[in-house]
Parts: structure tokens; C-alpha cells; sequence
């Protein structure tokens, strides 16, 4: 007897997929991930220093520490980057934090509306329980923003590709030489 698998039972399926299997998937995956019109590299994470603290102007929470993501994008399109995104950190203890610290001095990177070949660098700060170990930064478009500037742009056709990205925070370094 031949089974067939219909899009209903792969669906259950991979909502089934427990939280904590992200972290599995991305040990498996890079640190680089193409989404949207732009490629995404994490270069490091570490946790704030004091004089970062001060020198960016943040302030975690009492039971909380600062983290921070480097992270280049770099537009692989034809046109000026159309690539919104939401960003989250993912701790080995399987919570998700979102990206913190918004009116901050920290110097983020920014792929909306990028130019063609450029890159943009910085990082993203994230607030987060004492005693936690991040493990993934998931990367996710905003699929709203980019129809409204695909239209804006006149483009022949949609950006393509995932709407999310679950790039690997095991081996990055903590400092840069």
C-alpha cells in the first residue's frame, strides 16, 4: 500500500516541530542567510561590557544583561534594498527576546533601502535573563513593507526566498581583532 502525503499533513507536521528544535536547525545552518534582497552575516555576540553600557546607553533591566549581535547585511540585488526586518534572540533555555534598547546610541545595521552591492554593519542589543546563553538570532521579514517599496521601486516581480532566518550563534567570536 502507497501513502501519500497531502500539504494539510505536512503542515501539522512542521507546526508540531518543538521550539527547541531551532536550536538543532541551526547548528546545522551558517552564519549567513540570504532573506530578501539582502545577505545576513553574524560576525559576533557578546555580552556588554560596562563601559559598552555606558558608551551606548543601555540600560538592562535588574536580573537582566545586555547582549550584542554584529550583524552585516549586504544587498545582493539589482535595486536599492526593499528588506524590512524584525529581529529576535533565541537563548539556549528556549526563550526568545525581541531586539531592545531602540533609542539607544547603539549603531545598528540597516538593510532597508540599501544600495546595490553596498553593506551595512553594526548590531542589535537584546536585553536578557541573567544566566541565559544566546543561540540564535532569527531574522524576520516584514513581507508588508517590502510589497508597499517593491511597488514604490516599479519591480517586475516580488522579492522571493524565506520569510525567516535562523542563523547559528555557536562558534561566532566574542571580539573582533
Amino acid at each position: 500500500m502507497t501513502y501519500r502525503t497531502t500539504s494539510a499533513v505536512r503542515l501539522v507536521t512542521f507546526t508540531l516541530v518543538p521550539v527547541f528544535a531551532l536550536e538543532l536547525i541551526a547548528q546545522r545552518q551558517t552564519h549567513s542567510a540570504l532573506l530578501g534582497d539582502v545577505r545576513a552575516t553574524v560576525t559576533q555576540v557578546r555580552e556588554a561590557s560596562g563601559e559598552e553600557l555606558t558608551r551606548y546607553k543601555l540600560h538592562p533591566r535588574a536580573g537582566y544583561h545586555a547582549v550584542l549581535v554584529f550583524v552585516t547585511f549586504k544587498n545582493v540585488g539589482q535595486y536599492p534594498s526593499c528588506t524590512e526586518l524584525h529581529e529576535w534572540l533565541r537563548v539556549k533555555e528556549g526563550y526568545e527576546y525581541p531586539r531592545a534598547f531602540v533609542w539607544s546610541a547603539l549603531r545598528r545595521p540597516n538593510p532597508h533601502n540599501l544600495p546595490a552591492t553596498e553593506e551595512s554593519s553594526g548590531a542589535f542589543g537584546f536585553e536578557v535573563k541573567d544566566g541565559t546563553r544566546p543561540v540564535v538570532l532569527k531574522l524576520i521579514r516584514n513581507t508588508l513593507g517590502e510589497t508597499m517599496c517593491i511597488e514604490m521601486q516599479h519591480r517586475e516581480k516580488a522579492i522571493s526566498g524565506p520569510q525567516t532566518a535562523i542563523l547559528s550563534l555557536q562558534g561566532i567570536p566574542e571580539k573582533s581583532d
